[in-house]
């Protein structure tokens, strides 16, 4: 059993006061009242004893609120996981993203869509975790046999996942979905789109990912890094 208490921005608001302090271990730092500390460190106490046998994934969270002194208690499911290494790198993508596409894509029949995908960059071990997705804005352009992903308020929500997310989910590339009848296996234009992705992450050292959702059960990756 791993139990992970980190801050959370979610958590009655204790963490909203942060300073970083070093450049390691999440570097983020905050004074906590050692009330505050005592009601987490109980609740994770017992919940150890009375679930250390436990062997199923979970993710709990407990939120405080000072309003009333209650707390809540939440439960998510975890999902899993869809691996796959290209040129080195792993790409860890969430059931949870890959059966939002699929619905995306069901939805939009008989135009593709598509958007962007949030998660995190791990340089050093070569690792990207897609977490989540943003579906396609309202000034895109939708055809049955292209797509073009637009931008409005798109920055906005990228921000608001990035700061809910403790600066974790930040932008890790583009998706979009193949018409009904096709598979994933990418097209001459999503190859050349790609690589223009790959030449914009360039400027940052990161790696340009793009996930095509078609027939298959499971998306085709295209990743390309040039450090």
């Amino acid at each position: 059993m791993i139990l992970h208490l980190v801050p959370c921005p979610i958590s009655g608001g204790h963490f909203r006061n942060t300073i970083r302090y070093a450049g390691s271990c999440r570097d983020i730092s905050t004074q906590l009242a050692q009330d505050i500390v005592a009601l987490y460190s109980g609740i994770a106490s017992h919940w150890i004893k009375n679930h250390i046998n436990a062997e199923e994934p979970r993710i709990h969270i407990w939120k405080w609120s000072s309003n009333d002194v209650s707390i809540e208690h939440i439960q998510l499911d975890v999902q899993p996981v869809i691996s796959k290494v290209i040129q080195n790198w792993e790409v860890r993508i969430s059931e949870s993203v890959n059966s939002a596409m699929h619905y995306a894509r069901w939805q939009r029949f008989p135009n593709e869509t598509g958007g962007v995908l949030v998660g995190t960059i791990d340089i050093q071990h070569k690792v990207v975790q897609v977490a989540d997705l943003i579906p396609s804005p309202p000034d895109s352009v939708e055809w049955p046999t292209m797509y073009i992903r637009g931008s409005e308020n798109l920055r906005d929500q990228i921000e608001q996942k990035f700061i809910l997310s403790g600066g974790d989910l930040r932008y890790v590339g583009e998706w979009h979905t193949h018409p009904q009848g096709h598979s994933n296996e990418p097209s001459r234009q999503d190859l050349e789109a790609h690589q223009y992705l790959v030449e914009q992450m360039a400027a940052d050292g990161l790696p340009g990912v793009v996930l095509i959702k078609g027939e298959n059960h499971e998306p085709y990756v295209l990743l390309d890094w040039k450090p």
